[in-house]
């Protein structure tokens, strides 16, 4: 691999997690005037081992999406690093200096969110979250993964749904390489109840100029599906239907069909609520982890388990 001149290397990343606001981070940072952040927002160029089919192959190609910025900071949000044993080191050898920004959420709102949206990408065959979560056992052995997804341990991660709502671990893994001092984390409630002042924070982190009439940024809106059935049938068909649609109908129609079928079985809004003795299952589960994150960043999130937010005070003033 070769090196560019110091101009062209990112310096700071948006490392996670999935579903917690790291594109409305992103964007923000993007419009910032001494911020580039490349269009393409995740470049998944680091961690092989939660991005094994990465497009971006070389340093050099990775490097061309900073080439000839003029900011005075660089970076990009790919939100899998956080959960990946490789990137943290990977990004330390390229830019020692690095500041690295994890935004978290409530862990059980978390769950529910990358199970729905793995759904809505036609991934994830078991509709109903309670099962799914059982399946995650099985699902660390190979079993149970979704037929379409390689039977490879680097596929695994995004079906994981527990796992990847615990998040200590892997903020300790960035602590480590970063310095504590390097490495902001912040809350996607705090970030939906009062966008400018988290987002003031991370450029106070990030020293930069704090932009006082930055546009408020809409969140990722939630969607759902209407019908169990199509849903079901579409993201794992019975073979035989597969079989006969393969004789009567060209690749590209189908394709089409299923499409058109598929957007008309999404609709806008909440999705499902989550059942109460799911929810209180799931509060059982990670009390251990959110009082392990309570001691780690030095926050109060007991309300977490109790369906709320995060009370902490400003860490920059």
């Amino acid at each position: 691999m070769t090196r560019r001149d110091s101009a062209a290397i990112p310096n700071f990343f948006i490392v996670g997690a999935p579903k917690c606001g790291t594109t409305t981070i992103a964007s923000l940072l993007a419009d910032h005037p001494e911020v580039y952040v490349p269009p393409a927002k995740e470049l998944k160029y680091f961690g092989q081992d939660v991005y094994p089919e990465r497009q971006i192959k070389t340093l050099d190609e990775y490097l061309d999406n900073f080439a000839g910025v003029s900011e005075k900071l660089r970076g990009e949000a790919s939100p899998w690093y956080l959960y990946s044993e490789e990137a943290a080191n990977e990004i330390l050898e390229l830019s020692p200096q690095a500041k690295i920004i994890i935004i978290l959420r409530n862990p059980i709102e978390m769950v529910a969110s990358n199970h729905g949206q793995n759904v809505l990408n036609r991934a994830e065959p078991i509709l109903d979250l309670q099962e799914a979560l059982r399946a995650e056992p099985f699902r660390w052995k190979g079993q149970r993964m979704p037929r379409n997804i390689p039977k490879d341990s680097r596929y695994i991660h995004g079906f994981l749904y527990m796992h990847m709502a615990h998040y200590a671990r892997h903020i300790r893994c960035y602590q480590a390489v970063f310095g504590r001092e390097s490495v902001h984390v912040i809350f996607l409630e705090e970030l939906a109840r009062n966008q400018a002042g988290t987002f003031a924070e991370v450029c106070r982190f990030l020293g930069i100029g704090e932009v006082s009439a930055m546009p408020q940024r809409r969140l990722n809106t939630s969607r759902g599906v209407r019908s169990r059935a199509i849903t079901k049938m579409i993201i794992e068909p019975p073979r035989q239907l597969v079989a006969a649609a393969k004789l009567v109908m060209p690749a590209h129609i189908r394709r089409s069909l299923l499409d058109r079928i598929w957007s008309a079985n999404i609709k806008p809004g909440e999705r499902e609520p989550m059942p109460g003795h799911l929810r209180l299952e799931l509060a059982e589960r990670f009390a251990d982890e959110v009082s392990e994150l309570e001691k780690l960043l030095d926050v109060d999130l007991s309300k977490w388990l109790a369906g709320g937010g995060v009370s902490r005070a400003p860490r920059y003033p």
